[in-house]
């Protein structure tokens, strides 16, 4: 007698496989993130970044945008995106959540606000801030 013993098919296996393998990365890269922000490391963080890099916090809540179209722009907007508080909200989130494989989300309050990761090129890079969904 056959038993049936999971619904778990080969292509589930592989989409598993592939978010453990993109959460694994994801982790190596969060940490090292992490580390150059510690440290003020505009140069570093501005390497995690995706150009044009989108700010649609600002939309929301009416605020100066912050986005910026290349490294220069981005550093300079720098200590505007990574105030002390956002910083510290950011070293203290313990969990985000994949949109898809490829995204990767961090949202916390205070306000309400969504880090937004996305994979390129096998490489995770911020690509926007958003209001965060509360």
């Amino acid at each position: 007698m056959i038993q049936k013993i999971s619904d778990i098919t080969e292509i589930n296996i592989d989409t598993i496989n592939n978010v453990i393998l993109n959460e694994n990365n994801l982790k190596q890269f969060w940490s090292q993130f992490i580390q150059a922000l510690s440290i003020d490391d505009i140069n570093q963080i501005a390497e995690y970044v995706s150009y044009p890099f989108e700010d649609k916090f600002s939309l929301v809540y009416k605020k100066t945008n912050l986005g910026a179209k290349n490294k220069a722009e981005f550093k300079n907007n720098y200590n505007k995106i990574f105030t002390s508080d956002i910083k510290e909200s950011l070293f203290a989130v313990t969990t985000g959540y994949f949109h898809n494989t490829d995204i990767y989300i961090l949202e916390f309050i205070n306000p309400t606000i969504a880090f937004i990761f996305k994979k390129q090129n096998g490489n995770w890079k911020l690509t926007q801030i958003n209001a965060g969904g509360g």
